[in-house]
């Protein structure tokens, strides 16, 4: 009966591979069948299962090296290694499951997690030997068993010192942009300097709270809790559970929390709302602006930094950005806050807040969250959810976005008649790529009111250090360890940008100062007040008239301006296409025109702007000509790709010379240089944001994106080259490129602008 019964399962098992190899066979032809090599379908079905066939054989050969193997490994070390492995693929699994991200880089999990194992399976091993044959010594063994424990102590050492060490310093990372050079220093005083007031703070916040009772029921000024469950269905189940359990209620009463700082004087005063990004719930980020609270309220604002952890990152899960319309809708919630304690109430801000000029600033995900706050301000109900009416229409007139998110929110949101600053590092390795430049291009100025927006890339500028409480590691351990920091400016130097800008951009938007409006149109003159290291700049005001910005159609022979025609010489690469980022899974979401030349021959390279009869610009002698342009690292010969590292010629790293000549209607020309209003650098390097070349290229694709830089040419320097132009009747706006070396550049946003803003 066992002898059949053993039979019968033999015969069992057997079928179940017979089945299997069948199974798979008809599988690799069905593979051949709609391969399709060119070569005919019988060539591509015997081939598909010559490789099923090879295939099978080496692996059933490795499944049986495999079992005997283990036949081999005793069971405790069998049991050992199953739990293990299972353990490592585990919490990949349950880490990209809870927390929505890995908090150790893909490319180097596997293998450097299953490499420590090891070594320490065979050190365990070596000290069980050591220990066991402590009696009865063999010097054979028990060498052997010490070289396993010295080497394996040793590579521990070492990695610990790698981790813990900041990294160094890649030569190319202290170019520096702000070589004034001719330019007048601004006389205006340090916007970053303290001012006349005194500074008084206050808490205000929701009770209960016991995490955080200064914000709660010792709260200096009590507030109402607010309902935002209608805005985010995603709170629910294990991560809703393990949140209310840690702070003691759900977002059904999300807190109006915040810190303010304020002058003690009479105002009233502007009202500036700060809010933080994503970061560690447990770790709170809205007092890592107090820098700024403190020195804008000794200016004359009333600052408030706005708690909103309540839906940032934690162990138990993050919300990917889901979270957004939340952020938003809570600032717009601090807003209405206001709006009472101004109009009514007993406390020190009734009659002193000037509702009519607001500021909304944001970092990271709070970037892109007071950009839809200043857009929910105009609406009726809030778009993603009409059930939740929106009583709003403040008077915001600034926004600022600190190294803003743009994609986490599922629409993208155009900023009209408001002015928009943002600020990006180079060596940011959490937002890795200028994502504020796709909201800078999505401000528009409709009516009369003067306006600007601006943009500014600052090398060496990382993530977190726009905090105190983030500091110099952009990512959370143990992915930090890997970063390389040493590059990084210090953190004061790094606060010290972000305050003479935020508080020059308040002092001209909510207080019409335009003394500081140079410092804007050309960051040189405000080399004194800043750190050595490299600035790009972009900006533009309401008063430009546009003529190419390269978005209007797909015919790269047409101008925006209507009717106006483009014309091109000796030119190796000429395209029109969307602005890449350092990553390959997004762009700028903004078109520019790309153009490259070769040093062949001696002939200067031509691109031309036609202006019609219908369309001739007429200027005045103090109007400025207006233009974006960057130069890439593209390979002229090499069908746009980036040049290497190893392969970059030492003349890449030198300015690029660009001349602009502009003609009337009688063909008069002048030309300038455009050296004489600045450089024409190359882009910023990061090559090294992660310890190692390997791991950089793998995390972040490349060493550098392409950020345009504005260039403002006044046409009076156009008749000081040749007083016979008539700026009355231009025709023509030509970017002549000299062949002295191969280069390719982007150019964007043509136009001109009045030289003296106007003010309602």
């Amino acid at each position: 009966m066992a002898d059949r019964t053993s039979k019968r399962t033999s015969v069992w098992w057997r079928g179940i591979a017979v089945g299997l190899v069948a199974a798979m066979l008809v599988f690799v032809m069905v593979v051949g069948l709609v391969f399709r090599s060119g070569y005919g379908v019988v060539l591509d079905t015997v081939a598909a299962m010559l490789f099923g066939v090879l295939g099978l054989i080496v692996f059933a050969l490795v499944t049986i090296a495999l079992v005997w193997v283990l036949r081999r490994v005793p069971t405790p070390a069998l049991v050992a290694g199953g739990a293990v492995l299972g353990t490592v693929f585990g919490v990949r699994l349950l880490d990209e499951a809870i927390a929505g991200r890995a908090l150790w880089p893909e490319e180097i999990y596997y293998s450097s997690l299953l490499a420590f194992l090891a070594l320490h399976g065979l050190s365990g091993g070596a000290v069980a030997t050591l220990v066991e044959r402590a009696a009865q010594p063999q010097p054979r063994t028990q060498k052997l068993a010490w070289l396993v424990v010295v080497v394996v102590v040793t590579i521990d050492v070492a990695a610990v010192v790698w981790f813990l060490r900041e990294g160094r310093v890649p030569d190319e990372v202290m170019a520096t942009s702000l070589d004034a050079g001719d330019v007048p220093r601004l006389s205006a005083p340090d916007p970053a300097r303290r001012g006349p007031y005194d500074v008084r703070s206050l808490t205000y916040g929701t009770p209960p709270n016991r995490r955080r009772p200064a914000l709660g029921a010792n709260a200096d000024l009590q507030t109402e809790p607010v309902d935002a469950s209608p805005l985010l269905r995603e709170w629910r189940g294990f991560r809703q559970r393990m949140r209310e359990r840690y702070w003691g209620f759900g977002i059904d009463q999300y807190p109006i929390n915040g810190t303010v700082w304020y002058p003690d004087g009479v105002g009233p005063f502007p009202l500036v709302l700060v809010v933080h990004g994503n970061h560690a719930m447990e770790e709170y980020s809205d007092p890592g602006y107090g820098y700024l609270g403190d020195l804008l309220a000794s200016r004359g604002y009333i600052v408030a930094s706005v708690d909103e952890n309540l839906t940032n990152a934690t162990w138990s899960g993050d919300f990917g950005g889901r979270e957004m319309p939340i952020r938003a809708w809570v600032l717009l919630r601090h807003l209405r806050q206001w709006r009472e304690w101004n109009a009514d109430g007993d406390t020190p801000f009734r009659g002193n807040v000037d509702m009519g000029n607001i500021a909304l600033i944001g970092h990271s995900r709070g970037g892109e969250a007071v950009a839809m706050a200043s857009v929910f301000n105009h609406l009726p109900f809030f778009p993603d959810n009409a059930m939740v009416p929106l009583d709003t229409g403040f008077a915001i007139q600034a926004v600022v976005g600190i190294a803003p998110t743009d994609y986490r929110y599922s629409r993208r949101l155009t900023l009209e008649n408001v002015s928009y600053m943002t600020l990006h590092g180079a060596y940011d390795t959490d937002v890795s790529s200028f994502f504020g430049m796709r909201q800078y291009d999505r401000v528009r100025f409709t009516d009369d009111a003067y306006r600007i927006k601006f943009a500014f890339y600052i090398h060496r500028a990382n993530h977190g250090q726009f905090n105190t409480v983030w500091g110099r590691e952009d990512l959370s351990p143990p992915r930090s360890w890997l970063l390389n920091t040493a590059p990084l400016l210090p953190a004061e130097d790094q606060r010290r940008i972000a305050s003479t800008y935020i508080s020059a951009f308040l002092e001209f938007t909510l207080r019409d100062n335009v003394d500081y409006l140079p410092m804007f149109r050309d960051p040189r003159v405000a080399a004194h007040w800043l750190p050595e290291t490299g600035y790009v700049h972009r900006f533009e005001d309401s008063a430009l008239r546009v003529i190419a910005n390269f978005e209007e159609d797909l015919d790269v022979t047409t101008t925006t301006l209507p009717a106006g025609r483009v014309h091109t010489a000796k030119l190796a690469v000429w395209r029109e296409q969307p602005l890449a980022f350092r990553s390959d899974e997004a762009n700028q979401i903004n078109s520019g025109v790309h153009l490259g030349w070769t040093r062949a021959d001696a002939d200067t390279s031509v691109y031309a702007l036609g202006l019609s009869p219908q369309t001739r610009l007429s200027v005045a002698s103090d109007a400025l000509l207006s233009f974006a342009l960057a130069v890439t690292d593209e390979d002229v010969l090499n069908g746009g790709e980036s040049v290497t590292e190893n392969d970059r010629p030492e003349e890449r790293v030198e300015p690029v010379t660009v001349v602009v000549e502009v003609r009337d209607q009688s063909g008069t020309a002048a030309s300038v240089d455009v050296r004489e209003v600045g450089p024409v650098a190359p882009p910023f390097h990061t090559p090294l944001l992660l310890k190692t070349q390997g791991l950089s290229d793998e995390a972040y694709d490349d060493t550098w994106e392409p950020v345009l830089k504005t260039y403002e040419i006044p046409f009076g320097e156009f008749i000081e080259v040749n007083p016979r132009l008539q700026l009355a009747s231009l025709t023509e706006i030509r970017f002549l490129f000299p062949r002295e070396r191969d280069a390719v550049v982007i150019l964007d946003d043509v136009g001109v602008r009045a030289g003296r803003p106007l003010r309602e």
